[in-house]
């Protein structure tokens, strides 16, 4: 895909997604499906002393900037001290990552993505959702983003030709960790200072729409299967 394409991957709406709202009314049938998708989840996880606070919808199904990409972002929110678990955040991740490797589910052609929420944890997202309580907590507002496509494109590029620079020139699994560090921090950085529109997160959904993250794990996988074969 050619990179003025790229910039396809953004989009802002002047109505929320019409698969799932009806204004800024979720649903009755998506809300259903997404709370039985949770309550599977939760199953799945095992852990009948975790305390769940409530189940949300976040990201851009739950805003005016959804697209072809979009996926149902689910969060189940629990308390980790229930768990009495140091490593409780790496557990949950470990969980996330399986469920979503093993399951494909999707709300009318969208897929739906599992995750773990700490209560703690503050989430970089302008509408969230309760699916539990069937309400807004933080209701997105119609704000056109000023979004400078042209830095998000070249962000987008550069980080491009890192990944095919680690992945067919290096072939090393530093040079893959590298990068894949590179572009979480700057993920985190970018949410942190300039929220979602920003160019760190804009391009950071490019490479991942277009498969560039999924192509680095591989890679790595690939690396590490490589060295333990005989």
């Amino acid at each position: 895909m050619r990179l003025k394409e790229l910039a396809n991957t953004f989009r802002y709406h002047s109505s929320l997604n019409p698969v799932a709202w009806d204004g800024l009314t979720l649903n009755p049938q998506v809300r259903l499906h997404l709370l039985r998708t949770a309550r599977q989840f939760i199953h799945y996880l095992d852990l009948p002393e975790l305390r769940i606070t409530d189940v949300i919808l976040v990201g851009s199904n739950a805003n005016f900037n959804w697209n072809k990409y979009s996926d149902f972002d689910v969060h189940v929110v629990a308390d980790f001290d229930t768990l009495n678990c140091n490593v409780a955040e790496a557990l949950f991740k470990a969980k996330k990552d399986l469920w979503n490797s093993q399951h494909d589910v999707t709300i009318r052609g969208f897929d739906v993505e599992l995750y773990v929420q700490s209560v703690r944890e503050h989430v970089q997202s302008q509408g969230q959702f309760s699916l539990l309580d069937n309400q807004w907590l933080s209701q997105p507002t119609h704000n056109q983003p000023d979004v400078d496509d042209h830095a998000v494109m070249a962000k987008t590029a550069e980080l491009i030709y890192q990944i095919h620079q680690a992945v067919d020139n290096d072939r090393s699994i530093d040079g893959i960790e590298h990068i894949q560090d590179k572009i979480r921090r700057m993920r985190q950085s970018g949410l942190a200072s300039h929220g979602e529109f920003g160019v760190e997160n804009l391009a950071f959904k490019n490479l991942r729409n277009e498969g560039f993250l999924d192509k680095l794990s591989k890679a790595k996988t690939g690396i590490i299967d490589r060295q333990l074969s005989l």
